[in-house]
């Protein structure tokens, strides 16, 4: 347990599972921002005097409280589970996706173990070029901003606030976690599980499925549209879904944020009706109001919605006027500006999703 200036640094919760084969999976959950908690995960195979294996699953966000917290977690695993693990006993550091909330802190990481890093493809791109992808990402944003006709007085300042990349450097991951599915260290059967990130993955331990952000207790993750970049949008998120679903033998699945959810079937069902709905109201609200822009349609779906929010469901609306553009429901028009409009497509009375 860490004291630094008086204050006990300690995760928030430490939860054990113990897989059929004997594996120990531990989530460890961690302040990454102070109004965000993420589940980090250490997994440990083999005796606890003498484990045969040890990796740590997500490394939480840069703050120095959210390290201290991982430090203590892993120190907790000694006092109270009797494992013998530290940072510099790791094997292995796998990263589940590219969001700073669960790679940065990798750096700090960095100065206590050379464990090998993993990730997927598209994931590894933001850890080994995070200048480049950010500014990738901010180009790619900046013309998907003007797709949906926002505003120059808001944009103005959302562009202002953006930060600097990721990681402060570049660091090389060893083995990247390619296809649609894949063995890792004879131990992680991992899935390709993008739409809420493009390099998101989830991992498979016997019985047990690490689903990242991908599949969550209580909400939807954040969704931009894949015109930002390939593998985000609705359509690879509900095609994932269906992925996962049809995962056989899975009886417990431990998400990146909040609870264990014991029926990811039931919940995958709830988040498709969801979903639906979702799309239903934007549906309707074209077929009243033809020829608006996404801007226009979120806020006349959410008005009165503070900053914070209102960004994230610009971005969701955007993602759901993108999937109903691919199925043919809406069609987009442009005018002289780089907006575009929307009016109701070819595809009416068929099912949304």
């Amino acid at each position: 347990m860490l004291i630094v200036s008086d204050v006990i640094l300690q995760p928030s919760s430490l939860q054990l599972t113990t897989t059929r084969s004997g594996t120990r999976i531990y989530t460890v959950e961690v302040d990454a921002y102070r109004s965000l908690p993420v589940n980090i995960f250490v997994v440990i195979a083999g005796s606890r005097s003498a484990p045969e294996y040890r990796a740590l699953v997500d490394v939480g966000s840069e703050r120095p409280a959210c390290f201290q917290q991982i430090t203590a977690g892993l120190q907790q695993l000694e006092t109270k589970y009797g494992e013998k693990i530290s940072l510099q006993t790791l094997d292995r550091i796998i990263l589940t996706h590219e969001h700073p909330d669960h790679i940065g802190g990798l750096p700090r990481l960095r100065e206590q173990t050379r464990a090998p890093l993993a990730a997927h493809p598209l994931a590894a791109e933001s850890i080994e070029a995070p200048l480049a992808a950010q500014q990738r990402s901010l180009a790619s944003q900046e013309a998907t901003y003007r797709w949906m006709g926002l505003p120059e007085d808001i944009l103005a300042p959302w562009r202002a606030t953006q930060g600097r990349p990721i990681l402060p450097a570049g660091l090389e991951v060893a083995d990247l976690l390619e296809g649609a599915s894949s063995m890792l260290d004879g131990l992680f059967r991992v899935t390709h599980v993008p739409g809420h990130a493009a390099g998101q993955v989830a991992l498979r331990v016997d019985e047990v499925l690490l689903t990242a952000d991908h599949l969550l207790p209580g909400s939807l993750p954040p969704l931009w549209p894949e015109r930002v970049r390939s593998f985000l949008g609705l359509g690879h998120y509900l095609d994932a879904l269906e992925r996962v679903r049809h995962l056989q033998g899975i009886e417990l699945t431990l998400p990146s944020h909040g609870q264990p959810l014991e029926n990811s079937e039931e919940r995958i069902e709830v988040i498709r009706r969801k979903i639906g709905r979702k799309l239903e109201r934007v549906v309707q609200q074209v077929e009243e109001h033809p020829g608006q822009t996404i801007f226009e349609l979120s806020r006349a779906l959410y008005p009165e919605q503070p900053l914070s929010r209102a960004r994230l469901l610009l971005s969701q609306t955007a993602a759901l006027v993108e999937y109903l553009e691919q199925k043919n429901f809406l069609v987009e028009s442009y005018g002289t500006e780089e907006a575009a409009h929307w009016s109701r497509g070819p595809a009416a009375g068929q099912p949304l999703v």
